[in-house]
């Protein structure tokens, strides 16, 4: 019964988040007029062998900043032309070399350190093969001054080929974790996970948390260390930021197995501390965060579904206990609802019906995933591009002895 209860809670948090989404949707609201003064901005994008595809990044964001807003990269470990390129198109750029401690966390530390004196009122950390919408700074800027917390906005990852079987499931997957979630949580008034990439934190928040971690889910490690000191992030939809998934079937497993470690390691080392934190508290947005964290990645869920339904029909047919079989019949009514709802209501032009006939596959293909992620320790790996440094560059080799260093050129905006 345990384990039936285990896997019933996240399928109910699942359908209740979706519901909450699909019930509502989103109110629009108008922006900042653009002669309204805002706080000055610094947005830090964190860069591993990105120079194909940072200058499309830049070209998205410096049209949305004012007078002293910085663009500031970290050229983190490259070996390539990324610091150039970011220079280029107006960017301050830091050069980072240390392969002892590897990750976007490091990198995100060495620009605050570099800049804790003269950071602006508000951060936002973009990844450097994303592209910005058009005034989502406007709305970012906007809700942040608003609810005071930090804001995530709409990461979008899109696939070449959504209505490939693998690729529409794993759209679906990753749109009902970026988007469908949050978006729920924030018409229940809840916290939501930070998602990776266009993240607007307040600095005087940010500074009150450790950023040097090579946590592979450092978006999840870092909403849930904002939310012990601070409000929790609240989801944005009107503000989106677009990321291609990865173009070949090798570097999505490499993704997928490091996302899959590192969110179970954060589920193990995190649910724990908000519930006790939020027992202790009596807060419930930290439990709220603590059961949405506790949520595995839908494929994983699915996964252990099945596996649980398989163990308890052995149950039944040996010793005649329905329990476990009941609680588990209510759990994959709630996981088929939740992906049903989601899927009819937010992205059915998106992913054709008929990918669902390769999810048996799907599921298989996460569980060898799954467990290679949890007998393996993970690193920090830098997206293969088309024409691009990918998988073993110098990320992938084994740690050796490092320097940290750190050459900036100052560059506002004008």
């Amino acid at each position: 019964m345990i384990i039936a209860f285990a896997v019933l809670m996240p399928c109910l948090v699942l359908l209740i988040e979706v519901l909450a989404a699909a019930l509502r949707g989103y109110r629009s609201e108008v922006l900042l007029s653009p002669a309204e003064p805002r706080p000055r901005l610094d947005v830090l994008i964190p860069a591993h062998n990105e120079a194909i595809v940072i200058a499309q990044a830049l070209q998205s964001v410096k049209p949305q900043l004012c007078p002293g807003d910085r663009m500031i990269v970290v050229a983190d470990n490259c070996q390539d032309d990324t610091a150039n390129v970011a220079r280029q198109h107006g960017a301050t750029v830091i050069e980072r070399d240390d392969l002892q401690h590897r990750g976007k966390g490091y990198a995100l530390d060495l620009a605050w350190r570099q800049y804790r004196d003269t950071i602006a009122p508000y951060v936002l950390v973009v990844d450097a093969d994303c592209t910005m919408s058009s005034h989502a700074i406007s709305y970012l800027i906007r809700d942040a001054r608003e609810y005071g917390c930090p804001i995530q906005a709409d990461y979008r990852l899109t696939d070449s080929d959504p209505s490939d079987a693998s690729g529409g499931l794993g759209y679906m997957a990753m749109f009902m974790k970026n988007y469908v979630r949050p978006l729920g949580l924030t018409n229940l008034g809840l916290p939501c996970l930070l998602t990776g990439s266009g993240m607007m934190i307040p600095a005087e928040q940010l500074g009150r948390v450790s950023l040097a971690n090579g946590n592979t889910a450092d978006d999840m490690q870092l909403a849930c260390d904002l939310a012990h000191v601070g409000p929790g992030p609240r989801f944005c939809p009107q503000a989106v930021v677009t990321s291609p998934l990865p173009p070949d079937r090798a570097s999505k497993q490499v993704q997928r197995r490091r996302w899959i470690h590192g969110h179970v390691y954060t589920i193990c080392r995190e649910v724990p501390r908000l519930g006790w934190r939020g027992l202790r508290r009596g807060d419930l947005r930290l439990w709220a965060l603590a059961l949405e964290l506790a949520v595995p990645p839908l494929s994983v869920l699915v996964a252990s579904w099945c596996g649980a339904m398989l163990l308890a029909t052995g149950i039944w047919g040996g010793y005649g206990a329905v329990g476990p079989l009941a609680v588990l019949t209510a759990a994959g009514v709630a996981l088929a609802l939740s992906v049903a709802v989601a899927w009819w209501r937010f992205a059915r032009r998106e992913v054709h019906w008929s990918v669902w006939g390769g999810l048996p596959w799907h599921v298989m293909s996460t569980v060898v995933v799954a467990a290679a992620a949890l007998v393996r320790r993970q690193g920090w790996v830098t997206t293969r591009r088309h024409g691009g440094i990918g998988p073993g560059g110098k990320l992938e080799r084994e740690a050796g002895s490092g320097r940290e260093g750190a050459v900036a050129a100052e560059t506002t905006v004008q």
